[in-house]
């Protein structure tokens, strides 16, 4: 298991892709990662997408359905027992 507690996208952690997207994005994990928690959050604050899983592996893609918001911009943020990173998503 990774000890990620520094980490952030941008060190490979784990990738969001499409982004810009219109009705979905996937979330790809680099590490394993353990008490997952990933949420979207609009610019006021309300969380829109929350969900928990209790392990994931390394090489997982989560499909997330985003086909009923509104177009604009987004925060992603995933926590893990050992992590807490947030990255923006841009629906259009």
């Amino acid at each position: 298991m990774c000890d990620c507690a520094h980490l952030t996208a941008s060190d490979a952690q784990w990738s969001l892709f499409p982004n810009p997207s219109t009705y979905f994005t996937n979330i790809l994990f680099r590490h394993q990662l353990s008490n997952v928690i990933i949420s979207f959050i609009d610019i006021n604050g309300k969380t829109i997408y929350n969900r928990s899983f209790a392990l994931v592996k390394a090489g997982q893609v989560i499909n997330v359905p985003l086909a009923n918001i509104s177009k604009g911009v987004y925060i992603m943020k995933i926590e893990s027992e050992n992590a807490s990173t947030s990255e923006k998503l841009i629906m259009q």
